[in-house]
């Protein structure tokens, strides 16, 4: 059972503080959705400490450093140009294969060097390459990167979304957006060549992406046609991802807590 454990005080505690802080910034609007969107999300993984409700969401240095990274992020999805001149690859098997290494060596032997280097993700930084063809990228990398919502199918090619630039901020993870049982989807749809186009793929990074947000416990890897049984995970989950990680174009939203 999902089940969030702060009580309502704490949350109306918790708003005021974010709203407070919000109105400091120029992007007042996002980053109060936004921080709300986060905390709410944090609140979902704690149901196994009913009784120690995490009062660090509290703390006012915990909201301060995340209103930097949400600020850092409003820049990667509206403001693509600016943030790509400071972009710097990050780590690369945690980036594309969250340090998983049966990914890793499908990802080696499948040519991923050569394919960010395509993508202009070269030694000495980032050189931006917003669209390339189909044919530009091996099909089972291509494929790949879409699963895990990187590459977004366009017509005849695919473009690179802002998510696989946000992927390169986002060091302290084992896996940029999905977990790292989740991640694993994408590849054992591609190693086991499941006709799937990059549409198909792409629809399958917005269950899973929305299965990760709702905490689905480790060890579940569902199948694209599976990913609907998976009900009350999905429900939530799709309230709680911004639209930006899951659409073509980024759009702020309104956020209100989703609490039962």
């Amino acid at each position: 059972m999902l089940t969030p454990v702060m009580m309502a005080s704490d949350i109306a505690l918790l708003d005021d503080r974010i709203r407070t802080l919000s109105a400091q910034s120029t992007h007042a609007q996002f980053l109060e959705a936004e921080l709300r969107r986060e905390c709410n999300r944090l609140l979902w993984d704690w149901d196994d400490l009913i009784y120690t409700p995490p009062r660090w969401l509290l703390k006012g240095v915990f909201l301060e450093r995340l209103a930097k990274s949400t600020e850092r992020e409003y820049q990667c999805y509206f403001e693509r140009e600016s943030f790509e001149r400071s972009v710097r690859p990050g780590f690369w098997k945690t980036v594309y294969a969250g340090c998983n290494a049966q990914i890793e060596w499908f990802l080696h032997k499948e040519g991923l060097g050569d394919a960010l280097d395509t993508l202009g993700f070269r030694q000495d930084g980032y050189t931006p390459v917003h669209r390339v063809a189909h044919t530009d990228l091996p099909e089972s990398i291509g494929h790949y990167l879409t699963g895990i919502g990187y590459l977004y199918p366009d017509g005849d090619g695919l473009l690179v979304h802002p998510n696989l630039l946000w992927a390169q901020e986002m060091r302290h993870f084992d896996a940029p957006f999905l977990t790292r049982d989740l991640i694993r989807g994408p590849y054992h749809r591609v190693v086991n060549g499941d006709p799937m186009t990059s549409e198909e793929f792409w629809r399958y990074w917005i269950d899973l992406v929305a299965l990760s947000f709702a905490n689905l416990p480790e060890h579940e890897i569902p199948r694209p046609e599976q990913t609907g049984s998976y009900g009350e995970h999905l429900a939530l989950g799709r309230r709680l991802v911004p639209a930006r990680y899951v659409e073509k174009e980024p759009r702020i939203e309104p956020f209100k807590w989703v609490l039962p």
